[in-house]
């Protein structure tokens, strides 16, 4: 049987707090692979009342809504062979911010990749095929990487790290992170 999935919706978050008539308290922020496009899904409803990508993604993965309201969105490039994160401003559709790799190609995860909007404003990025975690600033500097120790037998290939997390104090019960901490020590 051929496998089939017209959709490939790979990233569902609900939406926490209301930000403004699309993005409500509840509903569900997602991304569709194979559409190019990201979106709002009202449960309520049963309906997208907000989507964007269309033309500008190429295969998106976990967009994530921040405080100020706006979308970072880790845009594949799989048809244009290199990745990109975008910043979106969700009511007009302008892109505010734009990260791409130097040179461009440098940067690439044809599936999969992911992106945390970090605590001091950086953002910690999942290069997932090549294996490779790094630490961006708003300025386009990598201030922070890591690669898979995993590598093939010929040296070739890293192994792919799915999604990179970056765990905060906040995030852990006290006793667990204090055991970290003193984890550190020795």
């Amino acid at each position: 049987m051929a496998y089939f999935d017209p959709l490939h919706m790979n990233t569902l978050s609900i939406i926490r707090e209301d930000h403004n008539e699309h993005f409500r308290r509840g509903r569900v922020l997602f991304a569709s692979r194979n559409l190019s496009l990201i979106g709002v899904l009202d449960l309520e409803r049963k309906e997208v009342v907000w989507s964007w990508g269309a033309k500008h993604l190429d295969w998106p993965h976990q967009p994530v809504l921040t405080d100020a309201g706006t979308i970072l969105i880790f845009d594949n490039g799989a048809h244009r062979t290199h990745s990109r994160i975008l910043e979106l401003e969700p009511l007009t559709g302008k892109i505010l911010w734009e990260y791409r790799g130097d040179p461009p190609e440098s940067f690439y995860s044809k599936t999969m990749g992911g992106i945390q909007l970090l605590a001091n404003g950086n953002i910690l990025v999942t290069d997932s095929t090549r294996g490779r975690a790094f630490e961006i600033t708003r300025e386009g500097e990598i201030v922070w990487e890591y690669f898979n120790p995993d590598v093939d037998e010929q040296g070739q290939k890293r192994g792919a790290i799915y999604r990179m997390v970056r765990v905060g104090e906040e995030m852990l019960p006290a006793h667990l992170w204090e055991r970290l901490a003193t984890a550190q020590g020795d």
